[in-house]
């Protein structure tokens, strides 16, 4: 399980961005005790920004647990497709690794405690809004049957392709690009511009 931590910012539930860290440091805290109840690996994954997003009593339970470890930018283990290949569930309040996530046929669970707008659950990613939904999505997660989980990653990456790629998600992104390019050198004003002395100021 894996849990993509990030650079929190104020949200409509709280007056700072320090509010909102302290929301993101008690999901943590959730999901290392339901980790250790049910000896789950968990990888919490610092932001990119490196921010110091954990406090002490995280840290420490990360030191003394062997399987809770922290990926901290400082180096991380995997980029991050990669980790979320490699994990069977995704959590994160927000981020993008989510969708990655879902790409991969993975459970995404998106700990929206702040009930901000967000087109996540619209494209298959479920929604935990307190600990217990948080712990029912994980239930069943890992609980959950195993068609059903297929049929639902291929509804989840034909949401995902309409969505944020016009429907293509087929592997000829290469060629669409270069055909595209190619188009400029058979089009008629770009010769006529190449007979022409340019002037840059």
């Amino acid at each position: 399980m894996l849990f993509r931590s990030y650079n929190m910012f104020p949200s409509h539930d709280t007056n700072s961005a320090g509010d909102a860290r302290a929301v993101q440091v008690s999901i943590i805290n959730e999901l290392i005790e339901y980790a250790i109840k049910n000896q789950i690996q968990l990888i919490i994954r610092t932001p990119p920004s490196n921010d110091s997003i954990l406090d002490k009593h995280i840290i420490e339970q990360t030191e003394t647990s062997t399987i809770i470890r922290i990926d901290s930018a400082d180096c991380y283990i995997c980029p991050a497709e990669e980790t979320a290949f490699h994990c069977d569930i995704i959590t994160s309040i927000n981020s993008t690794m989510l969708l990655e996530g879902l790409i991969f046929g993975k459970v995404a669970i998106s700990t929206n405690y702040f009930n901000f707008d967000s087109q996540f659950e619209s494209l298959g990613v479920c929604i935990a809004r307190n600990k217990n939904e948080l712990y029912l999505q994980l239930e069943e997660a890992l609980n959950g049957d195993t068609v059903d989980k297929k049929h639902k990653q291929l509804e989840n990456i034909d949401k995902i392709s309409h969505f944020y790629c016009d429907g293509y998600l087929d592997g000829d992104s290469v060629a669409r690009i270069s055909n595209y390019i190619s188009s400029f050198h058979k089009a008629s004003w770009l010769k006529n511009l190449s007979n022409k002395k340019l002037y840059m100021l």
